[in-house]
């Protein structure tokens, strides 16, 4: 009879072997990805600073949503088709079904039942107003906006800024673009006198200062109404991202948000403390000092 079925090996062999395993499985836990079916999903991609760069064939991607766009594939499996064009084009190809996908859509009435929207949101932001610096006859006060040619994207934030204006009683010319590119293009060559901006959405422009904030709204990644199988992948993969990365969406904001337009931008208060201040003192614990 064999006995090669029974041999025995000693405790102290197996033991090195049992701690690899422990170790690997503490510091690697089991990460449950999506499958390989890889369905492609068609994106709408428009060129927004900060928020989405890169709208052309071959050329780098980088951005806000580009980046939640990747985070979400890890639990969906989607591989990505971009679709490029001026946010207004890719909106009505949402609604035509020519894509599945389009972020950075306010919640509108208007909106509900031709779009869908997800249950979580993809991100928050303020409405900013911001001339150039030089401009010194406008101020924070909403009257100084009065004959004002004001620059906005042609999207939910127009119908914000509108209340905003009859709010104070203020009569201002709202030039409305198809695009991030032109609007802040306007604004740089003084086409514009003051520039809508979501706090997230632009870059620091030079010699410009920050009015005031003149809405505030939620913004979401949607989706085609026709396409409920992908919403229903898309809020699943947010509740898993959340459940995984509680601070996810507040991390994202740090690494791109610290660029923006009201990061970089001094509001009037600022400019005058640094004109009438040539020092700055800075106050630290004993002991502890800070570094350089």
């Amino acid at each position: 009879m064999s006995h090669k079925n029974n041999v025995r090996i000693p405790v102290q062999r197996l033991f090195p072997f049992a701690c690899a395993i422990m170790i690997t499985t503490c510091c690697f836990p089991a990460v449950i990805f999506a499958d390989t079916k890889s369905e492609v999903v068609r994106v709408g991609y428009y060129e927004n600073e900060v928020f989405e760069e890169g709208a052309g064939e071959g050329e780098v991607k980088s951005g806000y949503a580009y980046e939640y766009y990747r985070k979400l594939s890890e639990y969906t499996g989607w591989k990505y088709e971009y679709v490029y064009g001026e946010f207004s084009d890719l909106y009505q190809m949402l609604l035509d079904g020519k894509i599945d996908l389009l972020a950075g859509l306010a919640k509108r009435e208007d909106r509900t039942g031709i779009i869908g929207y997800p249950d979580a949101v993809m991100g928050s932001e303020s409405y900013y107003l911001v001339k150039h610096d030089e401009d010194l006859n406008i101020t924070a006060d909403p009257s100084t906006l009065n004959g004002c040619r004001i620059g906005v994207l042609d999207s939910a934030m127009v119908g914000v800024l509108d209340q905003y204006l009859d709010d104070h009683d203020v009569n201002a010319d709202v030039v409305t673009y198809p695009d991030y590119t032109r609007l802040f293009a306007a604004f740089d060559s003084h086409d514009v006198d003051i520039l809508a901006a979501e706090s997230d959405g632009a870059y620091g422009r030079d010699h410009s200062e920050v009015l005031s904030v003149f809405g505030t709204s939620d913004y979401y990644l949607c989706v085609n109404i026709n396409r409920s199988d992908l919403l229903s992948e898309l809020n699943s993969a947010q509740t898993l991202l959340a459940a995984d990365e509680p601070n996810y969406l507040s991390s994202l904001g740090t690494k791109y948000y610290s660029v923006s337009v009201t990061a970089r931008a001094f509001s009037q208060a600022e400019r005058e403390w640094m004109d009438t201040h040539d020092t700055l003192k800075v106050g630290y614990l004993e002991n502890y000092l800070p570094s350089l």
